[in-house]
């Protein structure tokens, strides 16, 4: 690093290697979105984690389900089973389908809040190289 500080010794950094056409905060950009898409990953993770822990539950319910079939007496006790069986379902998806969309929902506010400090910031420095 130069005598000139910290900002100068980056310019001349940025001359030498022939990207003194690109912006001081580059590096704090590149970092930001790193993040950004390092939080975007974890929520589709735990989104496919929830829609597995979702899948597996559904899954043992329809083994149960066929259980319950093989065991029923009558036409009566089969027609009552496969409407709790598609009664069930759709609460099940419709739940599961509002958890995702939670999830989802979570992330892209903590993200836009998260952007819009960033951008503050770096317009903050951008204003301040500018003077």
């Amino acid at each position: 690093m130069t005598a000139e500080g910290p900002a100068k010794a980056g310019a001349a950094r940025r001359a030498r290697t022939g990207l003194a056409q690109l912006p001081a905060q580059l590096p704090e950009m590149m970092l930001a979105l790193t993040r950004m898409q390092a939080a975007l990953a974890g929520a589709a993770l735990r989104q496919q984690i929830e829609g597995l822990e979702f899948l597996k539950e559904r899954l043992e319910r329809d083994l149960r389900f066929v259980a319950d079939l093989a065991a029923a007496r009558d036409a009566q006790a089969l027609a009552v089973l496969w409407a709790e069986f598609w009664r069930h379902a759709a609460e099940d998806y419709a739940a599961e389908a509002g958890r995702q969309g939670a999830i989802l929902r979570a992330a892209v506010a903590h993200e836009l809040d998260a952007i819009a400090g960033e951008a503050a910031h770096l317009l903050d420095e951008v204003r301040a190289t500018a003077v």
